[in-house]
């Protein structure tokens, strides 16, 4: 019988290096083998044994030594990868740890539009996601966003307005949260005439009147289905969960569309709002019905049902009710009554969804929504979603990048509590139009759900003045 070991059984490796295992062969029987070493596929392609076949005596033992050489990134990608030794049919288990690097870069294009717009092109050519900081060197030169998440072996965009004479240098930093700073840097002319096409200046951020981008949701089921907690990455630093505090390392940094406090954005999931003790997340009351009006005066063909099958997703991902109330021509702005009796008497107005010229309410062509919910004694109870008819490139449907499915999604996750996370594949990622796939709640949408739905439980909700 033949018996094999590995030492160590776990190492870390950095791309580009290299590494070596001793692998012992021991005979357990009473008669001589051969036997060929050899490293499982997770880790073929890097692997060699040398040599690649033992000859073991009755009862005694041979080594030979496993080496890997990892490739240069972004392939494999940073964390553990198992992988089993096979020795004339024995099996042993074993894993290299591969390190994280970071290896970002960036670039300028030619100004587009006449308003100053130069697109940045930030790369990472490392093996796990980068969270990189842009900043202007100047009081006339903004980064838009300030910050972009940049996956392994690929690119993020941003835009750099500048306001300068012509021929004026000016510079951006480029700062990864881990890994060596860099500067770009530019000389102003005058763009060609245009509109300026500000990459990336899609994300489904607020309106300027400070509305909350509302929410969205997907299901709990199936494949996506999010994990236990587990620890969390706040601002790179990993901290521990705490199953009795759920808002604990989860406080999103942007609450209502106000400007970042100063907490670090959260990994996985994040809340707009926190009750008395700041524990649990402000939400609905899961155990009633939610209930939504809809003015589609302007809405495009298409878009009211995109709406309703996001609404179908959250519900599914919530256990939640969402009830249409039917057409409104209830228009919406920042101080939108929550009692109408007129309108709904006795009871608080339900959410109002509207199809409006975002200009209105200070909304550019890259802002397609925007909206908040409403709080009254730490419960949820109305909101409202105004959608942007004049938004650029944004397609119907649940696609690739900047579609309307998305956009609901994203904004119904705001309405039922959910902030912004870091993690780029997630739906509540304020950088939409970088996702690829179908349109769907991911792990940390998911797990953030869970706590804002039935399985956390039902609420009391307060009842209107008058009611």
């Amino acid at each position: 019988m033949i018996e094999v070991g590995v030492e160590p059984q776990t190492q870390a490796i950095a791309p580009g290096e290299r590494g070596a295992y001793t692998v012992t062969v021991r005979n357990r029987g009473n008669t001589a083998a051969r036997v060929a070493v050899s490293a499982s596929r997770e880790v073929a392609d890097w692997a060699w044994a040398n040599p690649t076949e033992l000859d073991v005596a009755p009862g005694g033992s041979a080594t030979a030594r496993l080496s890997l050489r990892l490739p240069p990134p972004p392939n494999p990608p940073a964390g553990r990868v198992a992988f089993t030794v096979d020795a004339g049919g024995a099996i042993a288990m074993a894993a290299v740890d591969v390190l994280a690097v970071v290896d970002v870069s960036a670039s300028l294009g030619p100004p587009e539009g006449e308003k100053w717009g130069y697109p940045l092109t930030v790369r990472n050519k490392g093996n796990a996601p980068a969270v990189v900081a842009l900043e202007g060197d100047g009081d006339g030169v903004t980064v838009d966003p300030p910050s972009v998440t940049v996956e392994a072996g690929g690119q993020a965009t941003a835009s750099v307005h500048v306001r300068g004479r012509d021929g004026a240098p000016f510079r951006v930093s480029i700062r990864p949260e881990t890994g060596a700073a860099s500067v770009v840097t530019g000389v102003a002319e005058q763009a060609a005439a245009g509109g300026v096409r500000r990459l990336l200046k899609w994300p489904v951020a607020v309106p300027v009147l400070a509305v909350v981008l509302v929410a969205g949701v997907l299901s709990t089921r199936g494949g996506n289905a999010p994990e236990p907690a587990a620890d969390s990455d706040i601002g790179g630093v990993t901290v521990p969960d705490d199953p009795s505090c759920p808002a604990r390392n989860h406080l999103a940094a942007d609450p209502a569309g106000l400007p970042p406090r100063q907490v670090p954005i959260p990994s996985r999931y994040a809340f707009l709002e926190v009750r008395t003790g700041g524990c649990e997340p402000v939400r609905f009351n899961p155990c009633e019905p939610v209930r939504y009006v809809v003015n589609t005066r302007l809405a495009p063909a298409g878009a009211l049902a995109d709406l309703e099958a996001a609404f179908a997703l959250l519900a599914e991902a919530t256990g939640m009710t969402f009830v249409n109330e039917g057409p409104t021509d209830e228009t919406t702005g920042a101080a939108r009554p929550l009692i109408q009796p007129q309108r709904y008497p006795g009871r608080w107005a339900p959410i109002l969804i509207t199809w409006e010229h975002g200009e209105r309410f200070g909304m550019e062509d890259t802002n397609p929504a925007g909206g908040r919910p409403f709080s009254v004694g730490g419960v949820f109870v109305s909101g409202y979603l105004i959608v942007n008819v004049d938004a650029k490139d944004v397609r119907i449907g649940f696609g690739d990048g900047a579609t309307w499915g998305r956009v609901f999604l994203h904004e119904l996750g705001h309405l039922v509590g959910l902030g912004h996370t870091r993690a780029s594949t997630d739906v509540m990622f304020h950088e939409l139009a970088l996702q690829r796939g179908r349109a769907q709640y991911q792990a940390g949408d998911l797990e953030g759900l869970k706590h804002m739905g039935r399985e956390a439980g039902c609420l009391t909700t307060p009842r209107p003045a008058g009611a």
